[in-house]
């Protein structure tokens, strides 16, 4: 959207109703927002004014989702311990599962463990008696 009114138009940008601080964008015409991190979800809105008037915009929801990771003793997140794959994920929203997927090809994914929700997911698979597998998790 854009505004349009008599020049000069200024802009403030708020976060969850109070003004931003510290944002180089604070008083753009365009908010960016750079490394989003979790506790930068909220509701955001810009108060545009000139010499006549001042509006509030419609507000704008962001939500940060935590994201997944495996993590482990090897550069991975995967280890290797008397011939099984080791992973362990965290991360990712305490109110919905987490899939982990295996595929021997990288086009054809097959689920084979799904967690508790907010539990975190620990997998071992016998990989030794395993062709070559990749591992993904989906939430």
């Amino acid at each position: 959207m854009v505004a349009n009114g008599s020049a000069p138009l200024s802009y403030r940008w708020q976060f969850n109703g109070t003004n931003l601080l510290g944002n180089v964008s604070a008083t753009n015409a365009t908010l960016a927002l750079a490394n989003v991190q979790t506790n930068q979800s909220g509701n955001y809105a810009v108060i545009i004014s000139n010499q006549f008037a001042s509006v509030t915009s419609s507000v704008a929801t962001l939500a940060v989702f935590p994201r997944l990771q495996f993590v482990g003793s090897g550069s991975s997140g995967l280890s290797w311990s008397n011939g099984m794959v080791c992973l362990q994920l965290t991360g990712g929203l305490a109110s919905s599962p987490v899939v982990l997927q295996v595929s021997k090809n990288l086009q054809t994914w097959l689920p084979i463990l799904t967690n508790a929700l907010g539990a975190p997911l620990q997998f071992t698979d016998p990989a030794g008696s395993q062709p070559r597998r990749f591992y993904r998790a989906q939430q």
